[in-house]
């Protein structure tokens, strides 16, 4: 019996980092190119354009993902970052990806369509700062990056963007929901064996 149990939850653990790296590494594919939200893995930056759309910077699909005011999806772009991290910068009308790799700083318009590359003049890189994660506009309003596990965005402190569970689950690491997983099984599995146990120890008990 304990073989068999180790054999199911080694099957549906396997199951799941497969089906769980296709969803997240190709979730794109869903639906139709920058129609895709996509979880907000690894956000490392965000900026707010003069009409209130936010541009969070994704490390890990190396994307660019926009929403309007209210928190509403709106488009993505990918960033040429060469699998590296990146974080933004607005000036004007233009957001400015500045690159760990590669030889340029990349300079987008606020639709992403990219307009230059600018050659970088520093190969140093800043990759963990906090303060790419909040950003204050031209009003005074800011918006900040909050949640480790769960990412939301806040503005002033009350919460504009928060993702559907569905994109939630997809920040998971995959070994998590594989344990996470792993946990349920047994807990259904040991309560089966007992209510097993004691439907074949029923008259024992009894007397």
């Amino acid at each position: 019996m304990g073989k068999k149990i180790l054999n199911i939850i080694i099957i549906i653990s396997f199951a799941v980092i497969v089906i769980s790296f296709i969803i997240s590494e190709n979730y794109i594919f869903l639906n139709v190119g920058r129609k895709a939200e996509v979880p907000l893995s690894d956000p490392n930056s965000l900026v707010v354009d003069t009409h209130e759309n936010i541009y969070i910077g994704l490390n890990y699909f190396s994307k660019v993902q926009v929403y309007d005011k209210y928190g509403n999806f709106k488009f993505n772009w990918e960033v040429e970052a060469n699998t590296g991290a990146f974080f933004l910068e607005i000036i004007g009308d233009s957001i400015i990806a500045n690159c760990e790799r590669g030889e340029y700083t990349l300079k987008y318009d606020l639709n992403g369509r990219l307009l230059t590359k600018i050659k970088k003049k520093s190969k140093s890189f800043r990759t963990s700062n906090e303060s790419f994660k909040s950003y204050t506009d031209k009003c005074g309003h800011k918006y900040e990056i909050t949640g480790l596990l769960f990412p939301d965005v806040e503005k002033n402190g009350k919460i504009v963007i928060r993702q559907n569970i569905f994109l939630k689950i997809l920040t998971f690491p995959d070994g998590l929901i594989v344990l996470l997983i792993d946990i349920l099984i047994l807990i259904i599995l040991n309560h089966k064996l007992f209510r097993n146990y004691l439907f074949q120890h029923k008259s024992d008990l009894g007397d």
